[in-house]
């Protein structure tokens, strides 16, 4: 599949059928099933989301978001890493996308696209940032509570919750002396995380960059919020 990239893109929509065909690959999760189709893998999947990207690329630019969307390096492979899994299973049976300042997955602070038949939706986050990273942001709750708090409420306005997805059973030595404060709780988390769910028929209008682009906009609290932090912090 060829997609020029030095020419004006639309997004015209992913299919419906698109679905149907992640449905039917978590029912049939073996390579020769999906060889068989690769062409309607292609033309369901790869091609709708190059088109994403080629599109939200100049969403972003023109909004002034400090984000980045590239059809090569912002999609995830729709094969598995499974050399240290018990599931020998060879297919993803969703297709996924990153967006981040540089374009690299690694990189604190981005968009997250999930397609998946019952189970779409945007998330953004600084996602397990690496342990110096981590006690740079609590630390900056700890300098600034009123700030962090602030940028909870920010989100709020925009009807987005702040969660983590993993904790810690108590707060870390290093700030055992905030055990009492207001940011004790938040002093356990391992990521700081935002999201927002959307019914798989969304991503079939060919609106959906501007609600991916809406929500890049209102993530900003909370990715801002960390870039202001992790940017003065020592690779």
């Amino acid at each position: 599949m060829n997609v020029r990239t030095d020419a004006p893109v639309a997004f015209d929509g992913f299919d419906p059928e698109a679905f149907a065909f992640l449905a039917d690959l978590k029912a049939n999760n073996d390579r020769d099933w999906f060889n068989a189709r690769k062409d309607r893998y292609d033309e369901l999947l790869r091609r709708p989301m190059t088109q994403l990207c080629l599109v939200l690329a100049e969403r972003f630019r023109a909004a002034g978001l400090p984000l980045r969307a590239d059809p090569k390096k912002s999609p995830f492979r729709i094969y598995r890493d499974t050399r240290f899994s018990n599931d020998k299973t060879p297919y993803k049976t969703h297709i996924s996308a990153y967006f981040s300042r540089d374009l690299t997955k690694g990189s604190q602070g981005g968009v997250y696209l999930h397609l998946e038949p019952g189970r779409c939706f945007l998330g953004g986050a600084h996602y397990h940032p690496d342990p110096k990273q981590l006690t740079a942001l609590r630390q900056a709750m700890v300098d600034d509570p009123a700030g962090f708090e602030g940028m909870i409420a920010a989100l709020a306005d925009k009807a987005l919750a702040l969660r983590s997805d993993e904790t810690l059973a108590r707060v870390p030595p290093a700030f055992k002396a905030h055990k009492d404060g207001p940011m004790a709780g938040y002093l356990t988390w391992k990521s700081f995380i935002t999201g927002r769910s959307f019914a798989d028929f969304a991503a079939c209008d060919p609106g959906f960059p501007d609600g991916v682009t809406a929500f890049a906009e209102d993530c900003q609290p909370l990715l801002a919020w960390g870039w202001r932090v992790l940017d003065g912090v020592p690779g």
